[in-house]
């Protein structure tokens, strides 16, 4: 038979341990939208660019660049994200940049 200090000591742990998924939760959600004003942000700057470009009769693809993206993206992330999802994740925000400079 389960004791009854033993059934209230696990209810008080799944209690806490519900608050704190709450806690972490909410800190993502934070983090989320940190990101997506940053997302929001980097648009409006390549808009300019790409403003600057057609301005200039530039060519809006310029893989030299997108390889240092990728270059310098990779040396700060030193291996802490996957590496495979860290590229597949911002060619989407760079094609995303560059559709909107069209």
């Amino acid at each position: 038979m389960v004791s009854s200090a033993f059934i209230l000591e696990t209810s008080l742990m799944i209690k806490e341990n519900r608050q704190e998924i709450n806690t972490i939760r909410s800190q993502i959600n934070e983090i989320d939208s940190t990101i997506l004003s940053l997302l929001h942000k980097r648009l409006v700057y390549a808009k300019e660019i790409g403003q600057l470009k057609k301005a200039e009769k530039c060519a809006i693809e310029d893989g030299r660049r997108e390889d240092e993206i990728y270059q310098r993206l990779l040396i700060e992330n030193r291996d802490l994200f996957p590496k495979e999802a860290l590229i597949a994740i911002f060619k989407k925000i760079i094609a995303t940049c560059k559709d909107s400079q069209q």
